[in-house]
């Protein structure tokens, strides 16, 4: 129903201008609502084709890449979004949603390299709390896990009573992974040293 009927009033706007990039974003935005990922990736294309800073349209088409299962497209578009972002939550949906895809493939390397990219990108914006939280997940998974309990320690300490940086509860409630590992045990034998 009103998918149908916002394509339809989209379609007779595009008629009449081929230069605005709202335009094209609505429409692939619907598309990809209806799930047509092919059309709603040729239309949010054309969006940061006319806008090369436009957000919502590179997110939006990863997460249609995604549903395609084309994972490097996906990535490229998570990584386009970071650079446009405007708020700071936008750098932050985008490198998290971008660590998930990575974590589909055991791509833990490359979640490193991503979080320190968004946290150079973001500054002071970033969520240094989630960010670490992905970072130490994967180094956990190369077997660096003192690096990673003591990234979290330090961010514990430095941030944990700032509400702004929402990944300190993340650590704290999903970082040990379960039963006494290997992560609970360096947390153990760290959080001894620093005592």
């Amino acid at each position: 129903g009103q998918y149908e009927a916002a394509l339809k009033d989209l379609d007779r706007a595009a008629e009449l201008t081929q230069d605005d990039s709202v335009l094209w974003f609505c429409r692939g935005y619907v598309y990809a609502r209806q799930s047509e990922h092919d059309k709603a990736i040729a239309d949010l294309t054309k969006a940061v084709d006319l806008d090369p800073y436009y957000f919502e349209a590179y997110y939006h088409r990863a997460m249609a890449h995604c549903r395609k299962d084309d994972w490097e497209k996906a990535l490229a578009d998570y990584r386009k979004a970071i650079d446009a972002y405007v708020l700071p939550g936008q750098a932050s949906y985008a490198a998290f949603q971008a660590a998930k895809v990575y974590e589909l493939e055991f791509k833990w390397q490359e979640i490193i390299d991503l979080m320190d990219y968004y946290i150079q990108e973001a500054g002071s914006e970033a969520d240094l709390a989630q960010a670490v939280y992905w970072k130490g997940r994967a180094q956990i998974e190369l077997d660096q896990v003192d690096a990673a309990v003591e990234a979290y320690l330090d961010v514990i300490e430095s941030f944990g009573n700032d509400p702004e940086q929402g990944g300190v509860d993340v650590l704290v409630n999903n970082a040990g992974f379960g039963d006494m590992g290997a992560f609970d045990l360096g947390f153990m034998s760290l959080s001894s040293t620093r005592a």
